[in-house]
């Protein structure tokens, strides 16, 4: 996969990917997201906050609507659909809206654009929603005369890495909040509470029955018997 993001920043093509739908679960890492040079597009709810599901991490670019979009179906006919797959799907329309207005764009400029023109959060950027909002307008418009490029092919060196603008790894994710373990503990134990309360209910709930009883087998020696 990445010889082939390679290969698709060579030829000056604007790779975006969804940022994954594991964020009220485990937070895994997302790929191609999680690779240096492809724009990962996270999810908002209809009221601009992030999507419980959307995963959280730093490789986070840009956020777009991704609960409750009208998406066509396989069998024929229309359904709302959530995820960061919609999202990601939103987000590429607005960069083939830019590369309509200016074909030249490379994709560093695309990501430079597309980010300058967020509806930045509080705060400025972070790993729930990356920069922001996508703003399709402000960002069309801005693609007319997007900043310089100044990139450039680098080697790579081992373990280094692109990052994002602020020096920021792209492969690494906040902490998880405090209150999150303390539920997730409590849920366990309750859980546990509960398996430990049914091996007791069947247990007792089996009948003895007297060692030598007509129609029932004797265990043989070396063989275990419940």
């Amino acid at each position: 996969m990445t010889v082939a993001l390679a290969y698709a920043a060579r030829s000056g093509v604007t790779v975006l990917a969804s940022a994954g739908n594991s964020g009220d679960e485990l937070n895994e890492v997302s790929y191609p997201a999680g690779y240096p040079g492809v724009i990962a597009v996270a999810a908002t709810q209809q009221n601009g906050t992030r999507a419980d599901f959307s995963t959280v991490h730093t490789y986070n670019d840009v956020a777009a609507p991704g609960v409750g979009i009208i998406s066509a179906t396989n069998t024929g006919g229309y359904e709302q659909v959530n995820g960061t797959s919609p999202a990601c799907a939103l987000a590429a329309g607005v960069v083939a809206l830019m590369y309509a207005k200016n074909p030249k764009l490379t994709p560093a400029q695309a990501n430079d654009v597309l980010i300058a023109t967020t509806h930045r959060p509080v705060g400025g950027g972070s790993a729930l929603l990356g920069y922001g909002l996508i703003n399709a307008a402000a960002a069309v418009r801005a693609a007319a005369s997007p900043p310089e490029d100044t990139t450039s092919p680098v080697a790579y060196k081992g373990k280094e890495h692109l990052a994002t603008p602020d020096g920021t790894t792209k492969n690494t994710h906040p902490e998880m909040d405090p209150e999150l373990w303390v539920t997730g503990l409590i849920a366990a134990g309750v859980g546990l509470v509960f398996l430990s309360g049914g091996v007791l209910l069947a247990r007792s709930g089996r009948r003895k029955v007297p060692a030598g009883a007509p129609g029932v087998m004797q265990p043989q020696q070396g063989f275990y018997s419940g």
